[in-house]
């Protein structure tokens, strides 16, 4: 087998070139994708900062657990005052009639001791 001869110089400068363009399309490829990457990068970090941002007003707003526990004491208190309250004015009402009844009975007494004085002194 014989050596191939060397390449002359114009085929080396046409692979050169050829070469040349490769690299300049590889490097404008890679720079398209770091564009694209950091607006991508971008994009999420607004996205991101916008969510935390919801977060934290939505966590200032909650209630700890403390404010709940005191809240719901002081609610709690304010239930049992309200049903002892209640069950005085029901007590009440229910002595008022008691009071009634009472009352009507003692008028019945008088009336029927009435009518009896009235006919014992009619017949005496």
């Amino acid at each position: 087998m014989t050596a191939a001869p060397p390449p002359s110089v114009e085929t080396l400068a046409v692979q050169m070139a050829g070469l040349q363009r490769l690299l300049d399309e590889r490097f404008q490829s890679q720079q398209r994708a770091e564009d694209l990457a950091g607006r991508t990068l971008d994009a999420w970090k607004t996205t991101t900062n916008e969510m935390r941002g919801m977060l934290n007003d939505t966590f200032s707003r909650l209630l700890t657990k403390e404010e709940y526990n005191a809240r719901y004491q002081s609610l709690e208190s304010k239930s049992s005052e309200l049903e002892r309250r209640i069950a005085l004015l029901e007590g009440n009402r229910a002595g008022q009639s008691d009071l009634w009844v009472r009352i009507g009975v003692l008028a019945t007494i008088v009336v029927v001791l009435a009518n009896f004085i009235k006919d014992f002194l009619v017949h005496s």
